[in-house]
């Protein structure tokens, strides 16, 4: 089951890399470019087993081959989550979209908002995808011997690089010093303006 957070991953991407797509496996949603990376696990407190089924009879597919498609089919996928306005269990559970068909060629998903069903296919991209997980696992474990771990607010972090993004710059610098210390950002723009940022470390749960 993906949900509307999986497909935030084409964040991670860039749609004129050679690999511009998303892959979508059982466990996670992850999508690349060569620069930047981005990978969100699948819902874990719903399942396919909880996932209403369609009148023909279709079986929502929990385990298969890792699936690439572009952006393109991945916005389609995305926009086909219902947009429920309850809070309600019922509804959490129905904002997702689930794995119907894994064919040669094509894939084949499936929503509802118990109104209607709708199903949505898409077409498979056969380039071969790096191996994300062999790469990020080799990175953690080269970091854990080294690094320093410092939490902060991802609004207020977005909102600084984006600041410094729009004063065209093409290179940021981050400096981390001791874990309660405050993050720094330095950058420059094309007419030689220096760009300073602080930003101030936050506890889990603040």
């Amino acid at each position: 089951m993906f949900n509307k957070y999986n497909f935030e991953v084409m964040k991670g991407g860039d749609a004129n890399y050679r690999y511009a797509n998303v892959l979508l496996s059982p466990r996670f949603s992850v999508c690349t470019d060569g620069y930047k990376l981005l990978l969100i696990t699948t819902p874990k407190n719903y399942s396919e087993d909880d996932y209403p089924r369609d009148l023909n009879g279709s079986e929502p597919q929990k385990n298969f081959e890792p699936i690439h498609i572009d952006f393109e089919a991945a916005e389609k996928l995305r926009k086909a989550i219902p947009k429920l306005k309850t809070h309600s269990e019922l509804d959490a559970c129905l904002s997702h979209v689930v794995l119907e068909k894994n064919e040669n060629g094509r894939a084949v998903f499936g929503s509802t908002d118990l109104t209607t069903y709708q199903h949505v296919t898409v077409r498979k991209k056969e380039e071969r995808y790096p191996d994300v997980i062999k790469a990020i696992k080799g990175i953690v474990k080269e970091r854990k011997k080294k690094s320093l771990t410092i939490g902060v607010n991802p609004r207020y972090l977005a909102n600084l690089l984006l600041a410094i993004d729009k004063c065209d710059t093409q290179y940021v610098e981050l400096r981390i010093g001791k874990k309660d210390e405050a993050i720094e950002l330095k950058a420059k723009t094309a007419t030689g303006q220096s760009i300073y940022g602080l930003l101030m470390p936050r506890k889990r749960g603040e």
